[in-house]
């Protein structure tokens, strides 16, 4: 019973964080067409990845340990690229 209790209280701080992180991050900014364009890049880069994959993966695998790390090491490079792009345009003002 005490293991019962313990597991639903866990339960409930974990909704309750849950709840305050979507309250604090979960505002969409843009609204629209930006949101679909992102989702759309993000699959076709999956989808690309896999494909340059498929030969070591045995086909099209988009569930593939080795296409998800591909992935995770694309989006960290794109993510750093974009930093220092916008550290340029911050330091210069100007593209």
């Amino acid at each position: 019973m005490f293991e019962l209790m313990q597991s639903v209280l866990l339960i409930f701080i974990e909704i309750m964080c849950c709840k305050i992180f979507f309250e604090t991050f979960g505002k969409v900014r843009y609204k629209g067409w930006i949101n679909v364009m992102q989702y759309t890049l993000l699959l076709g880069s999956m989808c690309l990845v896999a494909l340059a994959l498929s030969s070591v993966t045995g086909g099209m695998n988009l569930r593939h340990p080795m296409v998800g790390l591909a992935s995770i090491a694309l989006s960290m490079a794109l993510f750093a690229l974009s930093f220092l792009a916008s550290l340029h345009v911050h330091r210069n003002k100007e593209f």
